[in-house]
């Protein structure tokens, strides 16, 4: 079975432990109140002063779990995450993101970055956690050499390679993002390996939906992949000329990118060598490969794809069209999220592509018994001529 990191534990953890942390001004950024609390309007981090000292986050010890930062709209993730120790998670609150880089040496091992996107755990409405690449910013989150990063629930726009960019990395997970309007491709992984990209909406992006060079071991899993103007997925070789071998690709949806939706460099050396792709639907063909014997070439019938609402429609091959082969933490975390716009619970066989949380339900107010009176007699007056 191939090993996966799951969110679950992370959803766990926030239910049993409570959490005492308060962001304090990581960042410097103009945006925020310096005590962490929600600011009006729309948030927005403002780059801190020159030379400007950045103030180290608390940091909470809780009992038998791992350390938490919480950073707040105005706070930099990039600063937070260099201050958090192994094994900690960073909960980002509802608000708008300067880019994120990491550098070799900035963390202190493995480390959680949780996008609190219903405001539960950080005390706000319910808004997305979006981290914001400007023109001189390669990607809206860059790494090198890296490793048991856990990157969970983020909307990435901008950067001008990428919206998410690793390199020489291992140990690396994707998951549950949304990731729009980068000036290169989605997600690039550069001579890494055991990697997860997982249950991602990767959309309207200027290059390659994702793209692996010279990586290994690599799982591509129930995403979304729509209008790149590269291919869909693309595994071919780095600058050192080494294949990206060992992919396992399932469960996706690839639709209007171009040139194909799946392409593999065949070398020498060969990217096909180790190569899973099996139950995708695929409107865009191959280059390199071929078909799997349970994919799919037809629409995927999404509901509002020009409006950004990509839940496919109840008569969609995309329904019941994938595969539960995969790690079983994954196949639960599907089972709990939706491809309809109704909020079903996807169950096995599972939908392809990006699943949504459901909707919450709005309550229904009972109505208050209201006190009936009964109308006493009266006599009816007679006029008399």
């Amino acid at each position: 079975m191939r090993s996966t990191r799951s969110r679950s534990p992370v959803g766990a953890l926030f239910l049993t432990v409570c959490v005492v942390a308060l962001w304090q001004g990581c960042g410097g950024g103009g945006g925020g109140s310096s005590q962490g609390q929600p600011t009006a309007g729309p948030p927005v981090t403002q780059p801190g002063a020159r030379n400007t000292p950045t103030p180290t986050p608390a940091v909470a010890e809780t009992p038998g779990g791992p350390d938490m930062i919480i950073v707040q709209p105005g706070g930099d993730i990039a600063a937070a995450a260099r201050n958090a120790s192994d094994g900690a998670i960073v909960v980002v609150a509802p608000g708008t993101y300067r880019a994120v880089v990491l550098n070799p040496g900035d963390l202190q091992g493995s480390l959680t970055l949780f996008a609190d996107v219903t405001g539960e755990f950080t005390n706000n409405g319910p808004a997305p956690v979006t981290i914001v690449g400007r023109s001189t910013d390669v990607a809206a989150f860059e790494a090198f050499s890296q490793s048991a990063l856990f990157i969970d629930g983020f909307t990435l726009r901008g950067g001008t390679d990428a919206g998410v960019l690793f390199g020489d990395s291992s140990g690396i997970t994707i998951q549950d993002c949304t990731v729009t309007g980068s000036g290169g491709d989605a997600v690039r992984f550069e001579r890494s390996d055991d990697v997860l990209v997982f249950n991602n909406l990767l959309t309207n992006n200027k290059g390659t939906g994702v793209i692996a060079l010279g990586t290994t071991n690599m799982q591509i899993i129930n995403n979304t992949i729509y209008n790149s103007a590269g291919d869909g997925i693309l595994l071919s070789l780095d600058e050192n000329q080494k294949a990206s071998t060992n992919a396992f690709v399932t469960n996706n949806i690839l639709q209007k990118n171009t040139p194909a939706g799946i392409s593999v460099d065949p070398g020498p050396p060969s990217s096909l060598d180790g190569l899973d792709a099996n139950f995708n639907l695929n409107t865009n063909g191959y280059d390199g490969t071929v078909a799997g014997p349970n994919d799919i070439a037809a629409d995927p019938l999404f509901i509002f794809p020009a409006g950004g609402d990509f839940h496919v429609a109840p008569s969609s091959r995309a329904v019941d069209g994938g595969t539960d082969g995969i790690d079983a933490d994954l196949v639960n975390q599907l089972e709990q999220l939706s491809t309809q716009t109704d909020g079903t619970l996807d169950t096995v066989p599972l939908d392809l592509g990006y699943h949504y949380v459901p909707p919450i339900p709005t309550p229904t107010k009972v109505p208050k018994p209201t006190r009936t009176s009964t109308p006493r007699a009266t006599s009816t007056p007679t006029r008399t001529g």
